[in-house]
């Protein structure tokens, strides 16, 4: 069976790290690849106001740029931050006084005071004491360029004008703030020449990077077991010959050859992950597969916790369960070790590990105690058998009280002194079930 790959690099995205506690990331996404002549769409969410400056560089040499990549859509080069002497400079000139208050405390009282009947009054504010001049500060680190890559353009984002607001999308997380959650804006670049480019955006400590496809190629993988098929067309959708394919894969450089008349080429492969750069003249296409073979019979291994979160200190209790595909059936699987080492990730690094041994039945169970001094957030539960890791997630939270809201409902408007009120109590859980109860009737003062 052939299946076809014609998936590329079509949704590259980019999430910005942000080095500060209290600093909010920026993300960057280019939603397919462009042609040279269209214009590039950057889509850029934020949930920090300021200037931003984007830039589109070029790597020097494509080759050695993507052999340092294990993941094109999640590209990233290190740059290197220095400190901003300028940011010091316009510090200290901020800090400069007029020289008149040091002047005016030169003089003795007694003279003060006999000239304080034929001058002006001394001003609330004196401009002694007023700043000399008002400079932006800039930011503490100067943000260099990726390594082996040179500017083709750049420009200035002021975020702001703001965008697209967005309200958060999970109940709760806006009881702390007036604002929505983050804003959208659409960036629309000029075209520009074929090639692959790194966009990088500057704000501040903040820095993220994403690729960019341009390129009039027009590219089709089909890919099946041991077997690649690779067709190149141009813009005109012509078949292009003699456009060179070159195959890389998790361990380096592969297979390459070159496209036929029929702009047609075939290459024995047998990774199912690879990355196909396609070069005709300065034109450059990159298209990635993930290749699942249907002849593939790999045991299946479900491991699942007993609840979704947990606090410090809890058990968590685990079970998992090992099956073999057969057909559209699966049958118990016996593994060449019984035995299953079973670790749970936590953050900072932190993990703890066990044993369980699978039983007749293909199953096993055990526990794993969650660390007192653990951070709130994510666990993974990773399970490995026969070399091969299986995992799910659980997320760890201290305790939080439960929201109700609560209605009182009277049977009547008003109420004499001396009389009965009779009240009904309903309570609704934030999770939406309800608990409706009357309250006894009590007589009021």
């Amino acid at each position: 069976m052939i299946r076809s790959i014609v998936r590329g690099l079509a949704a590259l995205a980019a999430a910005v790290a942000c080095s500060g506690a209290q600093a909010k990331p920026l993300y960057l996404t280019v939603p397919r690849a462009y042609g040279t002549q269209e214009k590039p769409v950057i889509e850029v969410a934020f949930e920090r106001r300021g200037p931003v400056e984007l830039r589109i560089v070029k790597p020097e040499s494509l080759d050695a740029f993507v052999a340092r990549q294990a993941n094109l859509r999640r590209a990233w080069e290190p740059v290197e931050a220095k400190e901003n002497p300028g940011r010091y400079l316009s510090r200290g000139l901020n800090a400069v006084r007029l020289p008149g208050g040091f002047l005016y405390r030169a003089l003795s009282v007694d003279f003060r005071t006999e000239l304080a009947g034929s001058v002006a009054q001394r001003p609330e504010t004196p401009p002694s004491e007023r700043k000399l001049v008002k400079l932006t500060e800039g930011p503490e680190k100067i943000v260099g360029l990726p390594p082996g890559a040179t500017v083709v353009r750049r420009q200035w984002l002021n975020l702001d004008l703001g965008g697209l607001e967005r309200d958060w999308s999970v109940p709760g997380f806006d009881e702390w703030t007036a604002q929505g959650g983050y804003e959208e804006r659409r960036v629309e670049l000029d075209p520009l020449p074929p090639g692959v480019y790194l966009v990088q955006l500057v704000q501040g400590k903040v820095e993220g990077q994403v690729i960019l496809v341009v390129t009039d190629l027009k590219v089709q993988v089909k890919q099946t077991d041991g077997e690649l098929l690779v067709r190149v067309a141009g813009a005109d959708l012509a078949p292009v010959a003699g456009a060179e394919v070159q195959l890389r894969t998790p361990a380096g450089a592969g297979a390459r050859g070159r496209t036929d008349r029929s702009g047609e080429l075939r290459l024995d492969v047998k990774e199912p992950r690879l990355l196909v750069l396609v070069q005709a003249g300065a034109d450059v296409a990159i298209v990635d597969t993930d290749f699942y073979t249907t002849l593939a019979a790999t045991p299946d291994v479900f491991i699942y916790s007993d609840r979704p979160i947990y606090r410090p200190g809890d058990a968590v209790q685990f079970r998992g369960l090992v099956r073999q595909p057969d057909g559209v059936l699966s049958r118990l699987f016996a593994p060449r070790s019984r035995e299953v080492a079973v670790s749970l990730a936590v953050a900072e690094g932190k993990a703890v590990a066990t044993t369980a041994r699978v039983d007749e039945f293909g199953a096993f169970s055990g526990s794993l105690a969650v660390p007192n001094d653990v951070a709130t957030g994510v666990v993974r539960l990773e399970a490995r058998l026969d070399g091969r890791a299986h995992g799910a997630e659980a997320r760890v939270q201290e305790y939080v009280k439960p929201t109700f809201y609560v209605e009182v409902i009277g049977d009547a408007e008003t109420v004499q002194p001396g009389g009965t009120l009779k009240a009904l109590v309903r309570a609704r859980r934030y999770s939406s079930s309800v608990i409706d109860r009357p309250v006894a009737s009590s007589r009021l003062p």
